[in-house]
């Protein structure tokens, strides 16, 4: 069932399946609006999809975040809300180990790859770390 899940930024954390249905999900961003209309978070995101498979040998999570108001279709790593799925997982018990790795942005040709830890004692999230790569899309300098 999916959730809101914050560790800094609200995201609905939705579960599939398999890679396959991963792959083909869309978002009726009308109707989305609706519901994020209906939720006390007001700076609600939009929903995080993950599966509990990856299409690489490592790592036990693939998700995907579909923008809607970037400009962009979808957003090749997203540090937030792998932070938030890692806490609806953790206490969903539907992983059991604290550290993993996470990817995403596959789809896309700009692979990103994450080790996350759940900080935790007696079961109790005290912290998540979400470290690693993604993609370089742009760089500059800042001049003050």
């Amino acid at each position: 069932k999916p959730q809101i899940v914050s560790t800094g930024l609200p995201f609905p954390i939705v579960v599939v399946d398999t890679l396959d249905t991963l792959q083909k999900v869309k978002i009726d961003y009308h109707a989305f609006d609706k519901f994020r209309a209906t939720v006390p978070e007001k700076d609600l995101m939009e929903p995080f999809w993950v599966c509990l498979n990856s299409p690489r040998r490592t790592g036990l999570t693939f998700s995907r975040l579909l923008l809607q108001s970037s400009g962009r279709n979808e957003d090749p790593f997203t540090g937030s809300a792998t932070g938030a799925m890692a806490a609806f997982l953790w206490a969903s018990g539907l992983i059991r180990n604290t550290k993993f790795t996470a990817h995403q942005g596959d789809y896309l040709g700009r692979p990103g790859e994450a080790e996350v830890e759940i900080i935790c004692a007696r079961g109790s999230i005290s912290g998540i770390k979400v470290t690693g790569s993604a993609y370089i899309l742009m760089t500059g300098k800042l001049k003050i």
